[in-house]
């Protein structure tokens, strides 16, 4: 019978430690002490020898083995799987996949084994060697990432917001979902593979610059006013967030843009509205001052003729007594605690004309209500009624 040891002992006799013994016993101890388990069949698979201490419940014990076939010791779906690569093996190529062990209902050991043909080997003798190591971190690992890109996915696809996955390095797209598709009106098959700057999707060319820069430096970018460029050439107003991730050992960009189009176009036309308003209101022969909890006048428009607002940016930020004076003050803030609680109120009061005239003005103060049904601001109407009252 041929030695099926004969290229490892080559390589064993050269290790200082088993030259004082002879060869066959140098090469079962060096054999014996491996983590890995190796197995040497015949033609029909019995077990001829098991070296190694790749031990596990479901394992069997090399004193098991000997002399006895694959079908004789191993469960019969594990002695199938065994059985049919180790045929495969017997014509002619090696055989690698990957079988769990489960005992007693636990998640079981993974074990990765390789049955290689013997060269050369005689029809009586051993005809097959089989290197079994344990690989069960490896599928754990691989299952844990496997499962952290299947959750990854999931999300992506999933996100009502428009979302955009490109390579840190060239910027080529790798993936779009479809919130994106609907934003800009392009195909998957139309940016992937592309760049951004080949679309032409981002509006602003010149803060390109800048966003890279600063993710480099901190990693993400968050709610950046952008604009994105439709497919038919439409700009849509986003807030956009940017993060670096990692996936199988590259850097991508993950984009995110949230479309706030329609709620730029609503402040475009409040900003309009409210400037419309103030100078309707700063054209009128009254004077609007809206006062805050404290009594505090945050906001001045309009003026009266006898009484111009000359400086209504210094009466903004201070109580009537401090900007009309103290008695004139008193009895505007005593009526203001009184609509404070919630009712419109309603008086006359006099101003004397630096030429001596006295001028009378009726001030109507309105309360305005928060969320929560609470008085927040009062809205104070002060008009000249000099001229009703001389005929009075």
């Amino acid at each position: 019978m041929a030695n099926p040891f004969r290229g490892l002992r080559r390589i064993f006799r050269k290790l200082p430690i088993f030259r004082p013994l002879g060869d066959d016993v140098r090469l079962h101890v060096a054999l014996d002490s491996l983590s890995e388990r190796i197995a040497i069949f015949d033609r029909e698979l019995r077990f001829l020898d098991v070296f190694g201490q790749l031990a596990d419940p479901g394992i069997p014990v090399p004193s098991r083995c000997l002399g006895r076939t694959i079908a004789d010791v191993y469960p019969d779906e594990i002695a199938r799987i065994h059985t049919e690569s180790a045929n495969w093996a017997l014509a002619g190529r090696p055989v690698t996949y990957d079988w769990n062990i489960a005992v007693g209902g636990s998640e079981g050991r993974w074990i990765r084994t390789t049955f290689s043909p013997i060269k050369n080997a005689p029809a009586d003798g051993p005809v097959l060697v089989a290197l079994s190591r344990d690989v069960t971190e490896i599928k754990r690992a691989e299952l844990a990432l496997r499962n952290s890109e299947l959750q990854f996915t999931a999300i992506f696809h999933a996100s009502p917001v428009s979302t955009v996955l490109s390579s840190l390095s060239t910027g080529t797209i790798m993936d779009v979902n479809d919130a994106f598709l609907q934003l800009t009106g392009y195909t998957r098959a139309e940016v992937i593979g592309l760049r951004a700057s080949d679309l032409g999707l981002w509006a602003d060319p010149s803060v390109k610059a800048k966003l890279g820069h600063g993710l480099r430096e901190l990693g993400h970018l968050d709610y950046l006013d952008s604009k994105i460029k439709t497919k038919t050439g439409e700009i849509k107003d986003t807030l956009s967030s940017l993060t670096l991730v990692e996936r199988g050992g590259e850097s991508f960009i993950l984009r995110m843009d949230y479309d706030i189009t329609e709620r730029k176009h609503y402040e475009d036309a409040l900003k309009a509205s409210e400037e419309k308003f103030r100078s309707l209101v700063e054209s009128l022969h009254d004077t609007v001052v809206v006062l805050d909890r404290d009594l505090r006048q945050v906001e001045v428009l309009g003026s009266s003729p006898r009484m111009p607002l000359t400086d209504a940016a210094a009466m903004r930020g201070k109580r009537p007594t401090e900007s009309a004076g103290p008695e004139a003050g008193r009895i505007h803030e005593e009526k203001a605690l009184e609509a404070f609680a919630g009712k419109a109120v309603s008086y006359e009061w006099t101003w004397k004309h630096p030429t001596g005239q006295v001028v009378w003005y009726r001030t109507n103060l309105s309360p305005m209500f928060d969320a929560n049904g609470s008085v927040a601001r009062l809205v104070s109407i002060s008009h000249d009624v000099t001229d009703l009252m001389s005929l009075a």
